[in-house]
């Protein structure tokens, strides 16, 4: 493991690592922005429901 920080992997093989782990943190965002959509929509919706009532 010390090998491979201390730079025994190619820079190809690094960069190739890197590359998806940005990916992901991408995607990661706009889920939990997705969530956050859905959430404050279900809570206006209940909020909305308990004036009716």
């Amino acid at each position: 493991w010390e090998k491979r920080s201390q730079g025994a992997v190619p820079q190809t093989l690094r960069f190739q690592r890197t590359t998806p782990s940005q990916f992901h943190l991408v995607v990661a965002d706009k889920w939990l922005e997705a969530v956050k959509r859905f959430s404050l929509a279900i809570v206006s919706h209940v909020k909305n429901v308990q004036m009716d009532v």
